[in-house]
């Protein structure tokens, strides 16, 4: 069985996703360097990356 993939422009209410992802996939990488993670700072990142108007939510069958 293949599952459409499709993209969808991302909205405000992406925000907390578009979080999400970044921390699972950036922090340890962050951390390793030396840097230090600032929630705060990447909330508000976030907020702006999901309305920038290039943004977009990939779509596998239903699920993003």
């Amino acid at each position: 069985m293949e599952l459409l993939v499709t993209l969808r422009a991302s909205q405000s209410v992406d925000a907390g996703f578009f979080c999400c992802v970044t921390e699972k996939t950036m922090r340890p990488h962050v951390l390793a360097a030396g840097g230090t993670w600032n929630e705060e700072r990447r909330r508000k990142e976030a907020a702006e990356d999901a309305v920038y108007p290039g943004a977009s939510v990939v779509l596998i069958g239903t699920e993003q």
